[in-house]
């Protein structure tokens, strides 16, 4: 309100440049000419919506409503690798680590599993947690989607049968199954670990299913056997869990805060209840089309993924240039109603 004029002042019929002189003169007869036979866009846009508001508003909410259920189930991904350009270095590498060893083995994840007592003491080994430990190893590479554990008692470690010989092994086969402790065992004795590895990247909604399926397995597992005290999940697919949650839980609270607060300072400022509904309503209709034709162009046209930013930048963007317009058309409105 203060810096616009002020540099249009100082400026003067400069702003115009390169349309100025005999070219703007040019281009203002042709403006008039238009105005004057009320050929504009804007001139044709305001009179069909008046000559046809019914009709007007009958389409705008029948497109709305396949572009919102679209804009609903939009796919989103937390894998922030895949933004890298195809050909970099790091691209390439985690592109051939992945041929090479599996799509999940860059990004693992890790079930804890918390014992009511000690798997170890000494040379004694405590039959029920490895048994126990046996089974949920055998349950969690099971789950559709885990293409590779690895734990104290499988893969990576070594049979059940061995530990439950451990007293009668020789010493440097005990010494062995030792060191196998020390990287599958915590420091407290009871805490084990299984390594998972997923059929696909570990940052991908479908790793984030398949351990979720572990944990439900896992859980199942527990109700029946009460040794089990607890169980704990990190690595790439839990960790992405909690962002995405994280992330939708914020832009859930940001649209309300920020859609209270639209409504309110337009209520305020426009002494009406109906003038700022319409105004968050237009605004959320414009942001539904953008998010829903986003993904109808990058992602199901050109197979480009959609990242869990992007929904946040894209409201913030459209609301922005949204409220700016419908502040001033509905200002314009209530000064012509006045």
């Amino acid at each position: 309100l203060t810096l616009v004029p002020a540099g249009l002042r100082l400026l003067g019929p400069r702003i115009f440049w390169p349309t100025s002189g005999a070219r703007f003169e040019r281009h203002a007869a042709t403006v008039r000419d238009r105005l004057r036979s009320e050929r504009t866009y804007f001139f044709l846009a305001g009179r069909l919506s008046q000559r046809r508001p019914r009709s007007i508003v009958s389409l705008i909410l029948l497109v709305s409503i396949p572009l919102g259920l679209i804009a609903l189930s939009v796919p989103i991904s937390y894998d922030f690798y895949r933004q890298l350009p195809s050909g970099s270095s790091a691209t390439d590498g985690l592109t051939e680590l992945g041929r090479q060893f599996g799509p999940g083995f860059a990004f693992p994840s890790t079930a804890l599993l918390t014992f009511q007592s000690r798997l170890v003491n000494g040379t004694t080994v405590n039959a029920t947690e490895f048994s126990d430990l046996a089974n949920l190893t055998q349950r969690v590479g099971g789950v559709a989607g885990v293409a590779r554990v690895q734990s104290l008692v499988g893969p990576g470690g070594a049979p059940l049968s061995d530990w439950l010989e451990f007293a009668r092994l020789p010493p440097a086969v005990q010494l062995d199954l030792h060191e196998l402790v020390t990287t599958y065992v915590g420091l407290d004795g009871r805490t084990a670990l299984i390594g998972i590895q997923t059929n696909v990247s570990g940052l991908s909604v479908t790793a984030i299913q398949a351990i979720d399926s572990v944990a439900a397995s896992v859980h199942a597992y527990a109700q029946g056997h009460p040794g089990l005290e607890r169980a704990a999940y990190a690595g790439g697919a839990p960790a992405t869990r909690d962002l995405a949650q994280q992330t939708s839980q914020a832009t859930v609270r940001l649209i309300v805060a920020v859609s209270i607060g639209l409504f309110v300072v337009l209520a305020l400022v426009l002494r009406s209840w109906i003038l700022p509904l319409m105004a968050v309503g237009t605004i959320g209709l414009s942001i539904l089309w953008s998010w829903a034709l986003t993904d109808l162009t990058l992602q199901q046209g050109l197979g480009l993924p959609l990242f869990f930013f992007v929904p946040t930048v894209l409201f913030i963007l459209i609301l922005g240039l949204g409220i700016d317009y419908n502040i001033f058309l509905l200002t314009r409105v209530r000064e012509e109603r006045m």
